[in-house]
């Protein structure tokens, strides 16, 4: 009789026994390497996702924080503060004061600033704790601290775990109760169950237990190819990752074409702004006075040949770049100068005539604007311009000593007026014309553009192994992000660069048009001549420059068909116009923004042409109306009552009338000036004042 084998030796024993070790050696290495592989894939993306919250959370703030503006730094944690798993935010400044904070007490109950891990981060608590630098202009101004939780992250990997360990379980479970009657045919199905275990340790996750029986063992072979059909979707998905990933370093060479198509665009715009500064140096150099700016430690940004031949008198050889203070110039002139440079540096602006004495003895008089140039609210420099006045003194001197001269000597007087409006309007605009100067340049020594070179570098660096790097270095990581932030950065500077081009040529424009305006009035004759009044209206308009725009005054003409000329004397007019646009601005200085306007309007009326010069001020008192013309009268707390008084003479000598119309106190005004269709003879001359300069 055969000696039976031992049941503790018998094959069905150690089928039993081998296939209970196998599939409890599945089961642990499923329960405990992909819980933990999915826990540390679940983390890294955790890790990447809040570094990348933080880098841009600080390049947000960095500028306000560095302004110390932290209320605005506060109201930028806005958007972050919508991510579910954000838990508190903690800025400090460089001395290491809490400056702005979202949800502290839950920053200090996490203990958030005992990070000790060499990259700024640590797990503990259920909290994952970040350290950031905030770094403005190559400077460390602070540190953000950041914690996210950790709950929804360890719920998740917690249940995941207990899915696979119930499937694990389940298939230990099952393969131990139903391998002891089904040994035999058993045989076959675990060695093909061993050989997809193999299989799927080497990586190829698309082998399957092919056993297609309803029995215990066919439920235990679905329920692993269910096991290794989710296991090969986790794989899918990080394969998925990995493409992701390379879509994205094709994306970044892309960028990098499109970045050098920025920078040749950017070449072709600083040729634009040479080409643009030669021609506004054309217009300064050709302007008859001194125009020169500089920036706060007394540096000639920019100056006119005027400007540098009146330095060579003094025998000072400068130009742009030099100290306006040079030392050549001594000591008495640097010590004025630097005292009328620091008022303006102050934010004032103001008028300063100062005089020269020649060589033959004769005293020039120079009338010198001082313009603070602001840009950010603050004073970046000064702008100054100069136009010789010594005729203007000359004649106001010759009118005191030859009274019957009068006439000429008022001509004189309004060529000075408007000399000193001009003064004032391309001294506002060269304000303007320096301040977008500034700003271009601001932007372009803040360009962004040493960043991507920095950026190409490295990737030249690593093109060999370029996928590698983008998936794996934590530089390469930040890469993307840098690239899509670095193309909106250089296209907004591009912006404030074409933006302030395209202001330098309005400026540009001005300037020319106020310069022919006022050479136009300068050369005018005295006599009467046939003038087409809405041409003569928009000269006199010309010389104001942008006066309508800086003040926000609305500016309406209404200007009668077939309007015919009439003779007049042009000067004469152009002067009462721009003395009635002035009064006009001055009487709307305390009307709302959107009230402010001057309507002009001309018509034929019988016999005489009827301009009327309307304005939305503040009116005139009833007892006034008759008095507004009289010699010395003002309504002004710095005015002389010459200016009225001046245009009703000049009205009268050319044979028209002159009246105001007002409804009283904050009804605006109405001058009326009704001239002759035809000269008339032998009008009587009054006597002409003087008018303030």
């Amino acid at each position: 009789m055969a000696q039976k084998t031992p049941w503790l030796y018998s094959i069905k024993t150690r089928l039993i026994v081998s296939f209970s070790l196998v599939i409890g050696v599945i089961s642990v290495f499923i329960y405990i390497f992909f819980p933990y592989k999915l826990e540390q894939q679940a983390l890294q993306l955790l890790k990447a996702r809040t570094h990348s919250i933080a880098e841009i959370t600080t390049s947000y703030i960095e500028k306000p924080f560095a302004k110390k503006d932290f209320q605005t730094v506060e109201n930028s944690f806005d958007g972050v503060k919508q991510n579910p798993d954000l838990l508190y935010i903690v800025m400090h400044n460089e001395r290491d004061d809490v400056v702005a904070t979202f949800n502290l007490e839950k920053a200090e109950k996490a203990h958030y600033n005992t990070i000790i891990e060499q990259k700024n981060i640590s797990l503990d608590e259920g909290v994952y704790k970040l350290r950031m630098p905030v770094v403005y202009r190559n400077q460390n101004v602070g540190t953000m601290f950041m914690g996210f939780s950790l709950v929804a992250l360890q719920a998740n990997t917690k249940a995941t775990s207990q899915l696979i360990a119930f499937v694990a379980l389940g298939i230990f479970v099952i393969s131990i109760l139903f391998v002891g009657g089904l040994s035999t045919i058993f045989t076959q199905p675990l060695s093909k169950m061993v050989q997809v275990v193999n299989a799927i340790s080497k990586g190829d996750f698309n082998h399957r237990v092919n056993i297609t029986s309803d029995d215990e063992l066919g439920y235990l072979a679905k329920s692993f190819n269910r096991m290794v059909y989710n296991i090969q979707r986790i794989n899918s998905t990080m394969e998925s990752v990995n493409q992701r990933l390379q879509t994205q370093n094709e994306e970044i060479l892309e960028q990098k074409t499109r970045l050098e198509e920025v920078n040749l665009k950017q070449e072709k715009t600083y040729e634009t702004m040479r080409r643009q500064e030669a021609r506004l140096m054309a217009i300064l150099d050709n302007f008859s006075g001194e125009i020169w700016s500089i920036d706060r430690q007394y540096e000639i940004l920019i100056c006119n040949k005027p400007f540098q031949w009146s330095a060579e008198k003094r025998g000072a050889f400068i130009g742009m770049g030099d100290n306006a203070l040079d030392d050549r110039q001594g000591p008495a002139y640097r010590k004025q100068w630097k005292k009328l440079y620091d008022r303006a540096l102050a934010n004032e602006r103001f008028t300063q005539i100062i005089t020269k004495e020649e060589a033959d003895g004769k005293t020039r008089f120079i009338e010198y604007l001082f313009n603070p140039i602001t840009a950010y609210n603050e004073v970046m420099g000064v702008a100054v311009l100069g136009l010789d006045i010594t005729r203007r003194k000359e004649d106001e001197a010759e009118k005191i000593r030859l009274n019957q001269e009068l006439n000429e000597a008022a001509r004189r007087a309004g060529m000075a007026d408007v000399a000193a409006s001009v003064l004032h309007n391309v001294g506002n605009v060269l304000t303007s014309v320096t301040t977008s100067v500034s700003v271009i340049e601001q932007t372009m020594s803040n360009s962004r553009m040493a960043g991507l070179y920095k950026a190409n570098d490295m990737l030249r660096e690593n093109m060999e192994n370029l996928a590698h790097f983008i998936a794996n270095d934590p530089k390469g990581k930040k890469l993307i992000q840098y690239y899509m932030m670095l193309e909106d950065q250089i296209k907004s500077e591009q912006d404030v660069i074409f933006s302030n081009l395209h202001r330098l040529q309005d400026k540009v424009n001005i300037i020319n048009e106020v310069i022919a305006a006022q050479q136009s009035y300068a050369t005018g004759s005295m006599l009467s001549e046939n003038l087409y009044l809405p041409q003569v209206i928009d000269d006199a308009l010309r010389l104001q420059g942008d006066t309508t725009d800086r003040h926000h005054i609305e500016l309406i003409e209404e200007y009668e068909d077939d309007i015919p000329e009439v003779p007049l004397q042009r000067t004469k007019l152009i002067h009462i116009i721009v003395n009635l646009f002035r009064n006009a601005k001055d009487a709307m200085k305390d009307t709302p923004m959107d009230e402010k306007q001057i309507k002009i309007r001309l018509n034929r009326e019988n016999e005489h042409l009827v301009l009327r010069f309307s304005d939305s001020g503040c009116g005139i008192e009833p007892e006034n109306v008759e008095r507004i013309f009289n010699h010395g009268f003002t309504t002004k707390a710095t005015g002389h009552g010459f200016g009225l008084h001046s245009c009703a003479n000049y009205i009268t000598e050319m044979g028209g009338r002159m009246w105001v119309e007002s409804e009283g106190l904050g009804k605006g005004s109405t001058f009326v000036l009704q001239f002759p269709l035809a000269a008339k003879q032998g009008q009587e001359t009054p006597e002409i004042i003087d008018e303030e300069v």
